[in-house]
């Protein structure tokens, strides 16, 4: 097979895929007290320039890379939470452990889903009475 002459794997990512890679990998070891890939390879997404030959779609088999799972797990990319939507943050956190376990150290796989559910459930019904209230202004004029 002839070479292609693509280059390494961090260098057919694009720049979007290398940036949310390493965002993702921060807050990964930073907030959740996990890692999915070594030094090495974290200093590779943050140093390597791009070619021109870049890989489409989804560039590795992590699940949460892919954003039809992603769509499907309901997980927001760290670079794409809403400041203003805190549940957001901490549903896709959540989301990541369980999806991560193997990674998470000794003592980190204990998860309050309860918790979890019921803060973004709340945060759905007071949505739901607001909209209702509107509505139902509205309709009284």
């Amino acid at each position: 097979m002839p070479d292609e002459n693509c280059g390494t794997f961090f260098e057919c990512l694009s720049v979007f895929a290398r940036k949310r890679m390493y965002a993702q990998e921060l807050t990964f070891r930073g907030e959740l007290g996990f890692e999915t890939m070594g030094d090495h390879s974290l200093e590779q997404l943050r140093t390597v320039k791009g070619g021109d030959k870049v890989i489409k779609n989804t560039p590795s088999y992590e699940i949460l890379a892919n954003d039809d799972y992603a769509q499907a797990f309901q997980f927001t990319p760290v670079d794409m939470v809403d400041p203003d939507q805190a549940e957001e943050k901490v549903v896709s956190d959540y989301i990541a452990k369980v999806m991560y376990q193997a990674y998470l150290k000794e003592g980190q796989q204990k998860f309050d889903f309860k918790k979890v559910l019921t803060k973004r459930a709340y945060r759905q019904a007071s949505k739901a009475r607001k909209l209702k209230s509107i509505s139902d202004e509205g309709n009284q004029v």
